[in-house]
């Protein structure tokens, strides 16, 4: 994204609405229905964390119907991310793991590393291709098309403006 790209990001996000509930993002929206096309069960900006730098409430909490739960950030590209905006995950992933969802819903695998491209075993989820960890939070493969069929379906949904 180019500087220009990221200011209209920052001050264009069209509030939305998706199964009552009051989204900032149409983004936002197409990921909560790529989550409800998965069966994952999903909240929306549940808890508001105080960390040393600063307040941080991650945009999703999401649990598999296997009870495995984990916390989700959606931005629509990694240019958006600020100094701040690193140093809140960072803090928020010393004790839970956080999957940062950049871009329009897609069935892929995700590899685990953080900001500065070290993996880890822990923390942040990072959108880096890997054959080693599929959104399948207990790391066995599972079969794409599911996925691939609710990517479509989120991707080309269509929102009522409300004025």
């Amino acid at each position: 994204m180019t500087p220009q790209q990221i200011r209209r990001y920052k001050s264009s996000g069209v509030e939305t609405t998706y199964k009552g509930e009051r989204m900032k993002s149409r983004l936002e929206a197409r990921w909560a229905m790529f989550f409800d096309a998965m069966g994952i069960a999903w909240r929306y900006e549940p808890e508001l964390f105080k960390l040393p730098s600063g307040a941080y409430c991650p945009d999703f909490r999401l649990q598999w119907p296997s009870g495995h739960a984990l916390w989700a950030e959606v931005k629509p590209s990694l240019d958006v991310l600020t100094a701040r905006d690193k140093a809140r995950y960072a803090d928020f992933c010393d004790n839970r793991v956080l999957l940062l969802l950049v871009g329009l819903p897609a069935a892929k695998a995700y590899d685990r590393a953080d900001l500065v491209g070290r993996k880890t075993d822990g923390g942040i989820v990072f959108l880096t291709t890997h054959p080693q960890f599929s959104i399948s939070p207990n790391g066995v493969p599972f079969d794409m098309e599911p996925a691939r069929q609710a990517a479509k379906l989120a991707c080309a949904a269509k929102f009522i403006k409300r004025k």
